[in-house]
């Protein structure tokens, strides 16, 4: 398997990739076949691939990908090279977002944040350059996407 990931990692730095971090997820799962006693890149089964996968916990849905798409690029590069016939990757990716969801401000809400901010007291001797209401309105009309915290979201509610 070394002599693959060798071959492959060559050919991706000779288009002009730096593949750093993919060679060494590519070393991981050359450890873990090693350890596993896989002796033969065609005993390579899904079900490995899959316990390789969990031996590497990803909290993130975009990490994980990044791991099945290397895999993935790589078993099929093998089989284009006629080294194996099928790729043993059957994994799909996570289709999960992040734990904290973009939340958007209902007028309702803008309205209540824009109240409270002007009723902020301004402890700084720094030139103001505008007023917190016309900043809050700003940003409002440009539609952001605010995160949704748990501690704002508990203050807004107590005014």
């Amino acid at each position: 398997m070394a002599n693959s990931i060798k071959a492959f990692v060559s050919y991706k730095r000779s288009l002009g990739k730096k593949f750093f971090n993919e060679e060494k997820n590519l070393r991981l799962l050359d450890h873990y076949l090693v350890e596993q006693k896989i002796i033969h890149i065609n005993n390579i089964t899904p079900d490995i691939i899959d316990s390789f996968l969990t031996s590497r916990p990803r909290k993130r849905a975009r990490s994980y990908n990044d791991l099945v798409g290397l895999l993935d690029r790589f078993f099929n590069w093998l089989v284009v090279q006629e080294i194996i016939t099928k790729s043993p990757l059957k994994t799909k990716r996570r289709r999960d977002t992040d734990k904290q969801i973009p939340y958007i401000f209902d007028t309702t809400q803008a309205r209540r944040l824009f109240e409270a901010a002007s009723c902020l007291a301004d402890s700084s001797s720094a030139l103001k350059i505008c007023e917190p209401p016309v900043v809050f309105s700003e940003a409002f009309h440009k539609k952001p996407l605010w995160r949704d915290d748990e501690n704002l979201l508990n203050w807004l509610n107590t005014l």
